[in-house]
């Protein structure tokens, strides 16, 4: 066997002093991070997620009234929820109306660009109760929203046979979220 004696070479770290070194591993993760930048899927996210949010806040920060900030962020959703709960709040009956909202499908078939949300979020957006059509207690609404001439109509309902009827030609259309 032969004797293991300890080298006498050393590495050349071992020459450096400790701010050598210090700055040899910073240079060495800048490099590093600058590699990881140059990865087209890394360029992609950093230029749609990272540049687009500071985009984002620049215009935000400009704009700091929240009602402004939620209609260019939530856009027709939230602008065309708010209008709905408009009727109400000129009626002073939001807090007690229930009221049937047709599907996406449904506006899109009559030439209208509204998401409409889910009653959760449309609450959210606006204080007002709202239903779909699958809806299990869907026949207890008061009030219900139709498209008429390109416009969003909100009507109360007359009598228990329109819902249901009602209610039946908005199941036709396709509900999801």
């Amino acid at each position: 066997m032969e004797n293991m004696q300890p080298s006498s070479q050393t590495h050349f770290l071992d020459k450096l002093s400790p701010f050598a070194k210090k700055l040899l591993l910073v240079f060495a993760g800048m490099v590093s991070i600058i590699l990881f930048f140059f990865l087209p899927p890394n360029q992609d996210w950093f230029k749609n997620k990272i540049l687009a949010y500071y985009r984002d806040l620049r215009t935000e920060k400009a704009n700091l009234d929240l009602e402004h900030r939620k209609r260019y962020r939530f856009g027709s959703d939230y602008t065309y929820s708010k209008q709905i709960a408009s009727f109400f709040e000129k009626k002073n009956n939001k807090t007690s109306a229930l009221v049937l909202l047709p599907s996406t499908s449904y506006f899109k078939a009559y030439g209208l660009e509204y998401h409409v949300p889910e009653p959760a979020v449309f609450y959210y957006f606006t204080g007002l109760k709202t239903l779909w059509p699958n809806s299990t207690n869907a026949a207890d609404a008061k009030w219900y929203v139709h498209a008429s001439k390109g416009k969003i109509v909100v009507d109360s309902v007359q009598s228990r046979n329109v819902l249901l009827d009602t209610i039946a030609a908005f199941k036709k259309f396709d509900i999801s979220l």
